[in-house]
């Protein structure tokens, strides 16, 4: 089950400081680097898979923390996440399995 868009914006922050933690970088980098680029697809893949959001919600909190971002961007990161983490040589599937157990186990604070 989905959590609710009000714990999504109560989550959101700390979703995004675990994975900058996980990674090694900063994901709110404004930047178009392939590691941030795929990095920010684990973000967004987590945050559509766990969260009752919308890809406006999801811009509007990036940009929120000084990341500018658009509907295509997200869409287009959450669609080649597979082939991401087929490709690359960070560890995408094992953060995104990582967040998505603090998520479910209440710990990611």
């Amino acid at each position: 089950m989905k959590k609710s868009k009000t714990e999504f914006y109560k989550d959101a922050g700390y979703i995004i400081d675990t994975l900058n933690k996980l990674s090694n970088i900063n994901v709110l980098e404004n930047r178009r680097t392939r590691d941030l680029s795929e990095t920010r697809s684990v973000l967004y893949t987590v945050f559509r898979s766990k969260y009752d959001v919308t890809l406006k919600s999801i811009r509007d909190y990036m940009k929120e923390c000084g990341k500018s971002s658009d509907h295509a961007t997200i869409i287009y990161s959450i669609n080649n996440f597979e082939i991401y983490a087929r490709f690359s040589d960070l560890a995408l599937k094992d953060w995104r399995d990582k967040l998505i157990y603090k998520i479910n186990t209440n710990t990611l604070r």
